[in-house]
């Protein structure tokens, strides 16, 4: 229950920011400079707190191991299946967590942090759609908001799973393309790129 309540926190803080990155609904700069900096700011804490939801989930683990050697030195095998079966779930949970940087820094060196699709992308195409990922693994898309979220998940590398297709961040891990098939040709971009948050947060 209290993992739920963890992703779900997550979750919250970024479909929060869903309508500030629509950018394009503000007329002036002084809008579109807002809605930056409110995205930033939410996507800052729900880095920060799904890095934290990922470290409480491993001193979970750990402190399971250590009850079931505990266990098992005192014979009790019900109690150590328990155990066992605890792990297991909190391990597929560790691995189900897309791997999500704490920093401009992280982003930019994925050999220390894995790349991430969390943020909101916007589509190049005449009605300026956009697709927000978040940290707990799955996306929303801005024209099908009350569909049930898709789900993704870092392969490797610079490569992702967004539901069934699999696409490659480029070089800068600002952009991918479109994986459908009526999109072709079609490049979908991060709104607030990583050149972009390394300026607006000088010194860290």
């Amino acid at each position: 229950m209290k993992a739920h309540i963890l992703t779900f926190g997550v979750a919250f803080l970024l479909a929060s920011s869903v309508w500030a990155n629509e950018e394009h609904a503000f007329k002036y700069e002084e809008g579109r400079s807002a809605a930056r900096d409110y995205e930033q700011a939410a996507q800052k804490a729900a880095r920060e707190y799904a890095a934290a939801v990922r470290a409480a989930r491993k001193e979970y683990a750990a402190a399971l191991d250590a009850a079931l050697k505990a266990a098992m030195e005192r014979g009790d095998l019900e109690e150590a299946n328990r155990l066992n079966a605890a792990k297991e779930t909190v391990a597929k949970e560790l691995a189900a967590l897309p791997r999500t940087p704490t920093s401009t820094e992280d982003v930019a060196t994925p050999s220390d942090q894995l790349p991430t699709l969390v943020g909101t992308w916007r589509y190049d195409n005449a009605s300026r759609t956009t697709i927000t990922f978040r940290p707990d693994g799955t996306y929303t898309r801005s024209w099908d908001r009350n569909a049930k979220p898709g789900t993704w998940r870092h392969v490797e590398g610079r490569k992702f799973k967004i539901a069934e297709d699999v696409v490659e961040l480029s070089a800068d891990l600002n952009s991918y393309p479109n994986p459908n098939p009526k999109g072709k040709g079609q490049v979908v971009r991060r709104i607030l790129p990583v050149s972009s948050r390394a300026e607006s947060n000088p010194g860290k």
